[in-house]
Protein backbone atom coordinates (compact mmCIF):
# COMPACT_ATOMS: atom_id res chain seq x y z
CA UNK A 1 0.00 0.00 0.00
CA UNK A 2 1.12 3.67 -0.63
CA UNK A 3 -0.23 6.88 0.71
CA UNK A 4 -1.94 8.64 -2.08
CA UNK A 5 -0.05 11.99 -0.65
CA UNK A 6 3.90 11.70 -0.49
CA UNK A 7 4.43 8.11 -2.07
CA UNK A 8 5.56 6.43 0.97
CA UNK A 9 5.44 2.67 1.03
CA UNK A 10 2.94 1.66 4.14
CA UNK A 11 2.32 -1.40 5.61
CA UNK A 12 -1.10 -3.52 4.56
CA UNK A 13 -4.02 -2.33 6.74
CA UNK A 14 -2.46 0.80 7.51
CA UNK A 15 -5.05 4.08 8.34
CA UNK A 16 -2.86 6.84 8.35
CA UNK A 17 0.23 7.35 6.89
CA UNK A 18 3.20 7.51 9.19
CA UNK A 19 5.45 10.16 7.93
CA UNK A 20 2.82 12.33 6.43
CA UNK A 21 -0.58 11.98 8.83
CA UNK A 22 -2.79 11.90 5.28
CA UNK A 23 -5.64 9.39 6.82
CA UNK A 24 -6.30 6.80 4.08
CA UNK A 25 -9.68 6.03 2.83
CA UNK A 26 -11.50 3.25 4.21
CA UNK A 27 -13.75 1.06 2.17
CA UNK A 28 -16.74 0.59 3.94
CA UNK A 29 -18.02 -3.41 3.47
CA UNK A 30 -22.08 -4.10 2.61
CA UNK A 31 -22.57 -5.16 5.70
CA UNK A 32 -22.11 -1.42 7.58
CA UNK A 33 -23.48 -0.27 4.49
CA UNK A 34 -26.57 -1.85 4.74
CA UNK A 35 -26.59 -1.20 8.81
CA UNK A 36 -26.10 2.46 7.86
CA UNK A 37 -29.03 2.41 5.60
CA UNK A 38 -31.59 0.80 7.83
CA UNK A 39 -30.61 2.66 10.65
CA UNK A 40 -31.18 5.94 8.66
CA UNK A 41 -34.73 4.50 7.18
CA UNK A 42 -35.39 4.29 11.00
CA UNK A 43 -34.79 7.61 11.86
CA UNK A 44 -36.42 9.28 9.11
CA UNK A 45 -39.84 7.18 9.68
CA UNK A 46 -39.20 8.24 13.19
CA UNK A 47 -39.09 11.74 13.06
CA UNK A 48 -41.92 11.48 10.07
CA UNK A 49 -44.20 9.93 13.05
CA UNK A 50 -43.34 12.30 15.49
CA UNK A 51 -43.90 15.20 13.43
CA UNK A 52 -47.22 13.15 12.03
CA UNK A 53 -47.94 13.14 15.67
CA UNK A 54 -47.42 16.63 16.99
CA UNK A 55 -49.00 17.69 14.00
CA UNK A 56 -52.58 15.89 14.81
CA UNK A 57 -54.29 19.03 15.71
CA UNK A 58 -54.04 20.83 11.90
CA UNK A 59 -56.71 21.21 9.85
CA UNK A 60 -55.34 19.84 7.09
CA UNK A 61 -56.12 16.52 5.11
CA UNK A 62 -54.15 13.70 7.17
CA UNK A 63 -52.99 12.23 3.87
CA UNK A 64 -50.90 15.63 2.93
CA UNK A 65 -49.64 16.16 6.48
CA UNK A 66 -48.50 12.54 5.88
CA UNK A 67 -46.45 13.29 3.05
CA UNK A 68 -45.36 16.43 4.82
CA UNK A 69 -43.75 14.99 7.19
CA UNK A 70 -42.50 12.39 5.37
CA UNK A 71 -40.47 14.90 3.60
CA UNK A 72 -39.60 16.87 6.15
CA UNK A 73 -38.20 13.70 8.06
CA UNK A 74 -36.13 12.77 4.99
CA UNK A 75 -34.54 16.38 5.16
CA UNK A 76 -33.81 16.26 8.38
CA UNK A 77 -32.48 12.49 8.41
CA UNK A 78 -30.41 13.93 5.42
CA UNK A 79 -28.96 16.72 6.96
CA UNK A 80 -28.11 14.53 10.33
CA UNK A 81 -26.24 12.51 7.90
CA UNK A 82 -24.32 15.04 6.50
CA UNK A 83 -23.71 16.47 9.62
CA UNK A 84 -22.04 13.36 11.30
CA UNK A 85 -20.13 12.09 8.45
CA UNK A 86 -18.73 15.77 8.31
CA UNK A 87 -17.68 15.24 12.39
CA UNK A 88 -16.62 11.75 11.67
CA UNK A 89 -14.07 12.76 9.38
CA UNK A 90 -12.93 15.70 11.33
CA UNK A 91 -12.73 13.55 14.46
CA UNK A 92 -10.38 10.94 12.44
CA UNK A 93 -8.49 13.66 11.31
CA UNK A 94 -7.32 14.81 14.65
CA UNK A 95 -5.70 12.07 15.97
Amino acid sequence: MICPNCGTRLPEGSTRCHLCGFLLPQETTFAEACIIIIALFALMLAISLLLFVVTGTMEIDHRLRAVLCLIAGAAATWVFWRITRRMITRLAGSR
